[in-house]
């Protein structure tokens, strides 16, 4: 290692500045240099701690741009994907679209691209910017939602005063708000001591022991204890965690929920009391929620949503606010009649308007339109409508105030010009509406992207912030929250034995990736402070719970007596009467398969194959759906894969509803759960993803009922598992050993395919012939340069229903465009 890492002021552009700061970074080739991986647990000044946290964002950012940049020319690199848009009837230059992912390829949420028709040079056409925005309900799956920030001409098939350059990334990227916030948190530092020396040390001695409902009034707070534990049914170990918030280390708390002991369940009910006291009292207790994804956003929203009705609603008392932030604009650089952040805001706003307001036809019209509300129901813009009395609401008369708002959104939504006082005036009506509703939350639930927003920190003033999720957190991500919320409480709930956040560069490309792949959560267990980890489990039933207890967590966890149900029985008997073994956790070997590398991932026919036979199996079964059964895949390639043969094989029987069974990856299905789970393990000679100990736990830990494993167990035995391989992947290995100890294989003495495979077989031949067929059309689809087949068309009508009001208002020609996909970064 080179001595001058030992100089931390190296890494700064001054030693008077030992910070982060934008415009005042270092160049990758100034920086010193450091031969070794650099790891970390404890600190000795903020210098050591900014540099080695703090460049190993940086390091990750700049992989990620290399990644994605042509070496040659240093421009981004270009994806061709397809595309359909639609917009909505107002005065805007906003549309919405869905876009395909392309193979070997990640839209996130929140990121920015820049696209342009296919057909088009860059010389001649300037790309035009989308933001990805949370996934609409009737998105198809293998495709995102984005807001595009231009107009389409349907005569010309092109888009509207296309921008002179490219927009480059300056704004809405969490590299910024963490880099501004880990700023914030090096200027305060004086004010802020006892953080630093927890951020340093690992540590939460040195604070002193708070209890987290000190400051409620303790009659109101013991009366309606009582009610909350006959409603919640908490378990004595949840009970003993609940005492540990009254006597906390200073303002944080670290709880450990392995898979099924309902962490999150918990973290929502001990956080009524503040909600009880708002109703009761005049006070106001605001709460901050947050979650890595805005899927986590939405469904802890609604659990949020639902308690609170199950705890409040009978008493007619006034209603507990629950806001969901999904995304808020930053600014935009463009001149424009409206600012950029006020017209998103509005667009949210109209698009929320034209979702509640869908109708749907058909003999699922009832569950869409369902969906539909629940989509953006919750969401600030939602509140937005129903706060100003565009949404008429019978306990709530339209407030005076907002009379003028109505009229000019009236206008916006009708294509009615407004003059410029008049648009001054609707600008500052919107923010100080937005403002209205989150000053009015009682939750705020959002991602901590979103939390570090400055209308958020200048609107809230949370008493209480809940991380859920916490050991998916890279400490940067961490930064917002201890930057703008400190000191308020901090409840975090995770589990360390679970996946780990996600860090692309290896250690190779990234000296600090050790530091961003250990969450500070984890950090802090492993510095020993309190943890109470929750051990009751009330998702898996017993066989499967068995494996994961005994593999991952020393035989800590327990059942509750409601896993072993009436359902799980029925498969149970189901799997005797079929493979000829009595259990819940089974073992489909499939012998001989192979995989195949495509795009620097991996995907196995004859799995996908046998795992969809046994979908259809399952939904000929009596009193099981496709809303009951998951397919978890660990590759990308593999995922691609099922979507194919899911269309394919509903194509040529839709009497089952095989369209509807849900496919994901398994890093995207942490905190999910299914009555039934057919996991896939793709790989057969070499461990994979799967040597990642808490991606394997997550895997087998989302069943219910009943847990499926499609793998070739031969291979997996074969002679390249030498002893080396048996320490390097000890969890894999002991997980296999499991199923052939206990018998819990589908497979006959000699190692081939048994009655799972054997009956699958002929159907794996019909899958692949298909398969070829199907991705011959797609690769014409995807050269064509002005299609003219309508999303419905390309992704059936009945997989992919349309409300009639955004159907109506798709871009008439094309609806199906072939673009080029692009990102920039700063």
């Amino acid at each position: 290692m080179s001595e001058s890492v030992n100089t931390w002021s190296a890494w700064f552009t001054s030693a008077r500045k030992p910070y982060l700061k934008i415009g005042e970074l270092r160049t990758a080739d100034s920086r010193p240099k450091i031969d070794t991986q650099w790891k970390k647990t404890t600190f000795a000044s903020r210098e050591e701690y900014t540099v080695c946290v703090g460049f190993s964002l940086i390091f990750e950012h700049e992989y990620a741009t290399r990644k994605t940049v042509d070496p040659e020319t240093k421009e981004s690199k270009q994806v061709r994907t397809l595309m359909t848009m639609f917009t909505l009837p107002s005065n805007n230059r906003f549309h919405f679209a869905y876009i395909k992912i392309p193979e070997n390829f990640v839209f996130k949420d929140d990121e920015n691209f820049d696209i342009r028709p296919s057909y088009a040079s860059t010389d001649s056409f300037s790309e035009t910017r989308i933001v990805i925005i949370e996934k609409h309900h009737l998105c198809p799956n293998g495709w995102v939602t984005a807001r595009i920030s231009q107009s389409w001409d349907t005569e010309q098939s092109q888009f509207i005063s296309s921008r002179e350059k490219p927009l480059s990334l300056t704004e809405n990227t969490t590299l910024i708000e963490q880099i501004n916030a880990s700023f914030q948190l090096y200027s305060n530092c004086e004010l802020q001591k006892g953080l630093w020396r927890m951020l340093l040390s690992g540590s939460l001695e040195h604070f002193r022991s708070i209890n987290l409902y000190g400051k409620l009034r303790q009659d109101l707070f013991e009366r309606f204890e009582q009610q909350l534990l006959r409603f919640s049914k908490f378990n004595p170990r949840q009970l003993e965690a609940f005492r540990h918030l009254h006597e906390l280390s200073g303002p944080f708390a670290l709880i450990q929920g392995p898979p099924g002991t309902r962490k999150t369940f918990w973290l929502l009910r001990r956080l009524l009391p503040f909600l009880n006291e708002n109703i009761e009292t005049n006070t106001k207790h605001q709460l901050l929620i947050v979650t890595p994804t805005n899927d986590g956003v939405y469904r802890t929203a609604k659990d949020m949503h639902e308690a609170c009705l199950g705890m409040f609603e009978a008493r007619g008392s006034k209603q507990v606010v629950v806001v969901r932030v999904q995304h808020l604009p930053g600014s935009d650089p463009m001149k424009s009649s409206f600012p950029r952040e006020v017209l998103e805001i509005l667009n949210n706003m109209i698009f929320t308007e034209a979702v509640l307001n869908s109708r749907f036809s058909g003999p699922e019209s009832n569950q869409h339109s369902m969906l539909a509300h629940s989509n953006v129901e919750l969401t600030y813009a939602h509140w937005m409508l129903r706060l100003s009395g565009i949404i008429p609401e019978a306990e709530r008369e339209p407030v005076d105030k907002y009379k003028s708002f109505r009229n000019l959104f009236e206008m916006f939504r009708s294509q009615t010009s407004i003059d410029g006082k008049g648009r001054i005036e609707f600008c500052n009506n919107t923010n100080t509406l937005l403002l209205a509703v989150l000053q009015m939350a009682d939750v705020i639930v959002c991602t901590p992207f979103t939390a570090g927003h400055p209308t958020i920190v200048r609107s809230i003033k949370p008493a209480v912030v809940g991380v859920d999720e916490a050991a998916k957190f890279t400490e940067p991500e961490m930064w917002p929250i201890l930057a703008h919320y400190y000191p308020s409480p901090i409840i975090m709930v995770g589990d360390h034995h679970q996946l780990a956040p996600t860090v692309t560069s290896s250690s190779e490309k990234n000296p600090f990736a050790y530091q961003l792949r250990l969450s500070l959560f984890k950090r802090l267990i492993d510095r020993e402070n309190a943890l109470i980890m929750l051990e009751v489990q009330h998702r898996m039933h017993p066989d499967i719970s068995n494996l994961v207890n005994r593999k991952f967590y020393d035989s800590k966890l327990t059942d509750h007596e409601r896993t072993n149900n009436e359902t799980a029985s029925f498969l149970r008997d189901f799997n005797k009467k079929r493979f000829g073994v009595e259990t819940n956790l089974l073992f489909i070997d499939v012998c001989p398969s192979e995989v195949e590398i495509q795009y620097h991932s991996k995907k196995n026919t004859a799995h996908a194959a046998i795992s969809i036979a046994l979908c259809k199996e399952l939904l000929g079964l009596e009193g099981l759906s496709s809303k009951d059964i998951i397919i978890l895949v660990p590759y990308e390639a593999q995922f691609r894969n099922y979507l194919k043969y899911v269309t394919l094989e509903h194509r040529n029987d839709r009497s089952l509803g095989l369209d509807k069974v849900s496919v994901k990856k398994i890093d995207s299905f942490q905190g999910g759960e299914s009555p039934i789970v057919i996991f896939d393990m793709t790989v057969t000679t070499h461990a994979g993803f799967l040597d990642d100990k808490t991606r394997l736990n997550v895997a087998i830990s989302r069943a219910k009922n009943a847990l499926y494993v499609v793998g070739n167990m031969k291979a997996m035995r074969s002679s390249i598992w030498s002893d080396e391989y048996e320490r390097r992947y000890a969890k894999l290995t002991q997980v296999l050993n499991h199923f052939t100890e206990a018998k819990l294989c589908a497979s006959d003495s000699n190692g081939t395919p048994a009655a799972a495979s054997s009956a699958l077989s002929g159907h794996s031949i019909k899958v692949t012939k298909e398969a070829k067929k199907l991705e011959e059309v797609e690769a014409g689809l995807h050269i064509t340069l002005n299609a003219r087949t309508t999303v419905a068309q390309l992704l059936e009508p009945a997989a992919v229903p349309m409300a009639e009001e955004v159907e109506a208002a798709m871009v008439e020609n094309p609806e199906v465009s072939d673009v080029i996909v692009h990102n920039d970064y700063i």
